[in-house]
């Protein structure tokens, strides 16, 4: 099993923790404005949510672009879909 046979059907997973993320952080945000001794915690969290969604979609981006290379989808040296004409 090569890396990519392994690594390409978790694109998803990572595409969908960065949404998930996204969708949390707010929470986190809100939790961390209300007053008194909780706010360290909830600042702590809300970095740790932020650079798992950076992270996520950094990895889920670079897998899609090997997994569409590795299909053929994409030539070699191009990161982007060539725009259609029409």
């Amino acid at each position: 099993m090569t890396w990519m046979e392994w690594i390409t059907p978790r694109h998803s997973l990572f595409t969908h923790l960065s949404v998930a993320v996204a969708l949390l952080l707010p929470l986190a945000l809100i939790a961390a404005q209300r007053p008194g001794r909780g706010i360290r915690p909830w600042w702590t969290t809300c970095r740790y949510l932020s650079w798992a969604g950076v992270l996520g979609g950094l990895l889920a981006s670079a897998i899609g672009i090997l997994q569409a290379h590795a299909m053929g989808l994409l030539p070699q040296g191009v990161y982007l879909a060539p725009m259609a004409r029409g």
